[in-house]
Parts: C-alpha cells; structure tokens; sequence
C-alpha cells in the first residue's frame, strides 16, 4: 500500500479509533474503580446521566471507526453492542467497589 492511499488512510483511521477507544475504555475502568469517597466533585453537578451518556456516545463513536465492518448500520451496530458489552461488564465489577453500587442506567 504507498502512503496516501485509500487504504492506508482507511487503516490509519481505523489505527486512530481503536486507540482512541482504548484510551477511553482505560479512563472508564479507572474511574468506575475509584472507591465512592475518593471520586473528586463533578464539573456537572447533578448532571452524571449526561455524562456517562457522552462518555458512552464517544466510545461507541472511536469503536465505529475502529471497526472493519464495513459501512451503515452493521457498523453502527456492532460499535453500540461493543460500547454496551464493555459498560455492562463495568458496571457488574463497579458494584465491588466501596462506595459504587450497580446502575444498569448508568449504561
């Protein structure tokens, strides 16, 4: 593949996005491990179902463009059920957490 290429761009996209969701899934599984009383107040006070939702919308987001899967909505659909598989498998261990308590919602 010469450098510039559809697919070497197509494959450095795809590069970018799986790191970019892996550096987010790491920010997530290190808060979801904060113990309650050591979390520091939110900037969005009040507003945490906001948050988690743009947490979640940006690493579905990476996962679309790390994926392979083509275009439409077998991508889309396959970044979402990643995204919800990892937050359901965060939340089940956040709830051995001092402090944190399971919250399907949370997802």
């Amino acid at each position: 593949m010469p450098p510039g290429s559809l697919p070497s761009r197509l494959l450095h996209a795809r590069a970018l996005g799986a790191v970019g969701a892996l550096l987010v899934m790491v920010a997530l599984t290190v808060a979801s491990h904060t113990p309650g009383d050591a979390l520091p107040p939110s900037p969005m006070d009040g507003l945490d179902k906001l948050e988690h939702a743009l947490a979640w919308l940006v690493l579905a987001a990476l996962l679309a463009q790390a994926t392979a899967a083509g275009r439409g909505w077998r991508r889309l659909v396959l970044a979402v059920g990643l995204a919800i598989g990892f937050g359901v498998v965060d939340e089940l261990h956040q709830a051995s957490v001092p402090g944190r308590d399971l919250s399907l919602i949370h997802i």
